[in-house]
C-alpha cells in the first residue's frame, strides 16, 4: 500500500504541475527559443496554446458540462499575447545585454509561481487569525514537494538551455532571483 500511496502522491504532484502556469511557460519558451525565425516562433507558440485549449477545454465542456468561457477567454488572450513575447524570446538569441534580460523573464515567472505556491500553502495552513501558525506543514505533503520540485526543474532547465556562456548564465540567475517577486502578485490573481 505504501507504493500505491507514493504513486498516488507523485501523480497528484504532476497534476498540480499541469494546473500551474510554469509548465506552459517552460514549453512556450522552448518552442519560441528553438524556432527558426521570429515569425515562426510567434506562429508555433500561438498554435501550441490553441492546441492546448482545444485538447483541454473542449473535452472538459463536452464530457463534464463545465462552463469554460472565462478560462477559454483568458487562454486565448494569453495565446495572442504570447506571439509578441515568443518573437522577442527568439530574437533575444541575437541580442547582447538586453537579450540576457529577456531570457531571464520566463525563468523569473516560473520562480515567481513557485514563490506564489509556497505562499498559498503557508496561508492555507494558517486560516484562523491568532491560531497556531504551522507555516512549514505543507513540506510534509509529498504531492506539494513534487509540484515545487518539477517547477524548479523547469527554471533550472531554462537556466541551462537559454544562456550562452558563464557570464550570461550568472546574470540570468541573478536577475531571475531579483525579478521573480514581481510575478507573485500576478499569479496570486490568477490562482
Amino acid at each position: 500500500t505504501s507504493m500505491y500511496v507514493a504513486a498516488n502522491d507523485f501523480l497528484l504532484g504532476l497534476i498540480r504541475v499541469f494546473n500551474n502556469f510554469s509548465v506552459w511557460i517552460f514549453a512556450a519558451t522552448l518552442i519560441a527559443f528553438f524556432s527558426k525565425s521570429r515569425i515562426m516562433s510567434a506562429v508555433n507558440t500561438f498554435a501550441f496554446f490553441v492546441a492546448m485549449c482545444i485538447a483541454y477545454f473542449i473535452p472538459k465542456h463536452i464530457h463534464f458540462g463545465y462552463s469554460i468561457r472565462k478560462q477559454l477567454l483568458m487562454w486565448i488572450i494569453i495565446a495572442l499575447l504570447s506571439t509578441g513575447v515568443a518573437a522577442l524570446i527568439q530574437h533575444s538569441k541575437n541580442m547582447l545585454r538586453f537579450g540576457w534580460f529577456i531570457k531571464a523573464l520566463p525563468v523569473s515567472a516560473v520562480i515567481g509561481e513557485v514563490i506564489c505556491t509556497v505562499k498559498y500553502w503557508i496561508d492555507y495552513y494558517h486560516p484562523i487569525p491568532g491560531g497556531p501558525y504551522e507555516p512549514l506543514k505543507w513540506v510534509l505533503m509529498p504531492d506539494i514537494l513534487i509540484q515545487l520540485s518539477v517547477s524548479l526543474m523547469f527554471a533550472i532547465a531554462m537556466l541551462w538551455i537559454l544562456p550562452r556562456g558563464k557570464n550570461e548564465r550568472l546574470f540570468t540567475i541573478g536577475l531571475s532571483v531579483l525579478v521573480s517577486p514581481m510575478f507573485v502578485p500576478i499569479f496570486m490573481l490568477l490562482h
